[in-house]
């Protein structure tokens, strides 16, 4: 599953329903990473109606001496980690875990969210996640 941004730093404005037209367009695949000031409910339902079930974005806004870039590498280091979607939350959970104790490298994640839209049903597992932001 590749990993994709869908964010407000990179969006343009367009009409809601061509937006979701272009996001049909992206392989099923694909993780949408979502950058910026964080989703709104309309782009997260676009997303969900167009076929992704699961989406990262971040949370928080970017803290002082970190940028956007900090944030892409560290999403597109923990995707290649964690391999498939299913393993996306014990790899998040242990990134924060990180975070907390301190280390150098999770410097980052003080903001990472992850969406999947139906809690009933376990996370799909198509194949690895690929990809580069």
């Amino acid at each position: 599953m590749p990993a994709g941004p869908c964010g407000a730093g990179r969006r343009r404005a367009r009409p809601p329903g061509q937006r979701q037209a272009e996001l049909q367009t992206l392989p099923p695949e694909t993780l949408p990473v979502l950058v910026g000031s964080g989703p709104s409910s309309e782009m997260l339902h676009e997303l969900i109606g167009a076929g992704h079930s699961v989406v990262l974005w971040r949370r928080e806004p970017v803290a002082p001496g970190s940028s956007y870039a900090d944030f892409e590498q560290g999403i597109d280091h923990l995707v290649r980690e964690a391999r498939t979607p299913a393993a996306l939350p014990a790899a998040l959970a242990e990134l924060r875990a990180q975070l907390a104790e301190g280390a150098p490298e999770a410097h980052w994640a003080s903001g990472p969210a992850l969406l999947y839209d139906d809690p009933t049903r376990p996370l799909p597992e198509p194949g690895p996640l690929t990809g580069d932001l």
